[in-house]
């Protein structure tokens, strides 16, 4: 390679003027057979057909035991375990018993048994799902107690019950035969059944049009980290009256955090000194064994200490042989039913009153899935289908909600747990139902006593990894402040507003800003670093040299009708160039009639964007 640049005196380029008729006339152009409306929908249904498979039909029967079977009994006993004590606390934060937590993670993990096509993920109750389902249900559950039932004013919006006794147990089959009368009263179970049913309608729709890849567009990482922050706020805030064994009534709608701790700041010294001493040491003990037990406990084993399930014993049984209930004041699981509910059909009724909040829930369930499956798979080697993924999240909440269970996806620390130890395939799935049915039919009974604030300390700890998302602000920040502020809004406008704001807020932002880009995309003025085959741009790169009788402009987006007056003039007043002595010398041509369009222009060089 030369060591000095030699240019010409004069560079003139040229090409001709031509419409899109025109050069298809010239080149012979040969357009793509587009096959009629017939044969696109048999395509259409034939690729249904393929997504709407059985993929454990593809792995089943090539299983080997000795290979995987020690390992997918480790992991499904392993994701059992922590299962029991976080679903309970997930479903505490929708508002549902506890018990349904149970019940979700076992219905979700033996149907991705069969239509998933992850080997390595977790399902059941996610923080982020569970706090839109609260809100659903402060939003429509009755405000009047069912006659029967002596916890409801947990459930309550309207008044602060009068002692924090009034949170002392939680009875389903108040809930479950909850009946309407002349004016209809829904319970927070029919609200969240009917809530899970329309989100499996809209994501097997979103499947049979094949609209995975499509809705998580809208929901770019920034978007999520920003909204996922919120919710986490959010979680905080409702489980802080359980810490401190305070009763607030609920609120719902925009600015409802601003009054949850207006309450707490004036209830502060009417806290429970019981719920607070005990909340303290599951803090301490849960975090202790996070940040200095499980680092080196991971060196040493590949499963993880249970530590949740082992507060989740003590707390029990502390509480049972202390009568904390009684002597206390302190709040409760209470009745926990032995088996499976009845199914019962969902109150199709409240669709209408929900449709933009399942549909909500339904994007955000699909893109954290699809997000953690995508991570797991490509780490381990293999693809997965996101269509049948879409099927899978479908099918899991359709059946889930004839059980009263609320909205279910993946969840990332259980899925990292469980692929740690060793699972290889979703018999996992298999022995992690089996473990927990086992848990309701034989020692379920044995949590009536255990403390709600040991539940909400397993939330707040399991979420740490959610809050260090800000750390995610710093980064953007640095390297595009664009993408920090789509980031900002959406966490403030969660944080501040509410969620559902949050995150219309968060793609609204993210369109602007798009659309910014798209109509005034980034523009330079290209030099030559000598002795290389780089061109940078010169105002940012001072070893780049400009190159004699060459102006090279470097436009960074597409050019289309809505940038094109901006194309236009970034380039004259990047390059330099004068617009009016181009059309005086293109005049004197006689083969240029006409003054020279955006691509009839001499003495400069287009460079497509490309990053540094």
């Amino acid at each position: 390679m030369d060591q000095s640049l030699s240019v010409p005196s004069e560079v003139r380029v040229t090409r001709p003027t031509l419409t899109v008729p025109r050069r298809s006339h010239l080149y012979d152009y040969c357009p793509e057979e587009r096959p009629g409306l017939r044969k696109r929908l048999q395509k259409r249904v034939q690729a249904c057909g393929r997504c709407s498979r059985l993929p454990i039909l593809d792995w089943l029967f090539k299983y080997n035991p000795r290979q995987a079977f020690l390992g997918d009994l480790i992991a499904g006993l392993t994701v059992g375990v922590m299962s029991t004590p976080q679903g309970m606390g997930y479903a505490l934060m929708a508002d549902l018993p506890p018990i349904m937590g149970i019940y979700a993670s076992i219905f979700s993990s033996l149907i991705y048994m069969f239509l998933g096509t992850s080997s390595h993920v977790s399902l059941g109750l996610s923080a982020s799902l569970c706090m839109l389902t609260g809100k659903v249900v402060a939003d429509l559950a009755t405000l009047d107690a069912p006659p029967t039932a002596n916890a409801t004013d947990f459930y309550s919006t309207s008044t602060a019950p009068q002692s924090p006794g009034d949170f002392t147990t939680y009875h389903f089959s108040d809930y479950a035969d909850f009946n309407t009368t002349a004016d209809p009263t829904y319970s927070p179970i029919q609200v969240a059944s009917a809530l899970v049913i329309i989100v499996g309608v809209w994501q097997v729709m979103m499947g049979v049009f094949q609209l995975g890849e499509v809705s998580t567009i809208l929901l770019s990482e920034m978007v999520i980290s920003g909204f996922t922050t919120g919710v986490a706020f959010h979680v905080l805030t409702s489980q802080a009256k359980n810490l401190l064994g305070i009763a607030v009534p609920r609120y719902s709608g925009p600015f409802k955090a601003f009054f949850t701790y207006r309450d707490l700041f004036k209830n502060l010294l009417n806290a429970n000194p019981a719920a607070v001493v005990v909340s303290a040491i599951c803090m301490v003990v849960l975090v202790v064994n996070n940040e200095v037990i499980k680092p080196k406990m991971r060196k040493v084993s590949r499963i993880p200490l249970p530590i949740e399930l082992l507060v989740v014993g003590v707390g029990t049984l502390a509480s049972y042989l202390l009568n904390m209930k009684d002597n206390n004041n302190i709040a409760v699981i209470g009745h926990v039913p032995k088996g499976f509910p009845k199914p019962s059909m969902p109150l199709l009724e409240l669709a209408p009153s929900m449709l933009l909040d399942t549909f909500l829930v339904a994007v955000i369930g699909y893109t954290l899935a699809i997000s953690m499956t995508k991570i797991i798979a490509k780490k381990k080697g293999y693809t997965i289908d996101p269509t049948q993924e879409m099927y899978a999240q479908g099918f899991i909440n359709l059946f889930g909600s004839f059980f009263s269970c609320a909205p279910m996806s993946v969840l990332l620390s259980r899925s990292m747990v469980q692929e740690a130890a060793g699972g290889v395939t979703n018999i996992t799935c298999f022995f992690t139902s089996g473990l927990l049915i086992a848990v309701l039919y034989s020692i379920g009974q044995l949590f009536e006593s255990l403390p709600i604030c040991v539940l909400s300390c397993i939330i707040l700890v399991a979420l740490k990894g959610i809050f260090l998302q800000v750390h995610d602000l710093f980064r953007l920040w640095l390297s595009s402040r664009p993408d920090a502020v789509i980031w900002l809004v959406s966490c403030l406008m969660s944080m501040v507003v509410d969620l559902d704001y949050g995150l219309l807020a968060g793609v609204v932002t993210s369109l602007m800003v798009l659309l910014l880009r798209a109509q005034r995309p980034p523009t330079a003025s290209l030099g030559h670093v000598p002795s290389t085959d780089l061109y940078l741009d010169l105002d940012r790169y001072h070893k780049a040299v400009a190159v004699p009788g060459v102006k090279i402009f470097q436009f960074g987006g597409p050019l289309h009708f809505g940038n094109a007056p901006y194309f236009r003039s970034s380039l004259f007043s990047t390059t330099g160039l004068d617009l009016d002595a181009l059309k005086a010398t293109n005049t004197s041509s006689p083969k240029m009639e006409e003054p020279p369009t955006d691509a009839s222009l001499y003495k400069v060089l287009l460079f497509p964007s490309r990053r540094d």
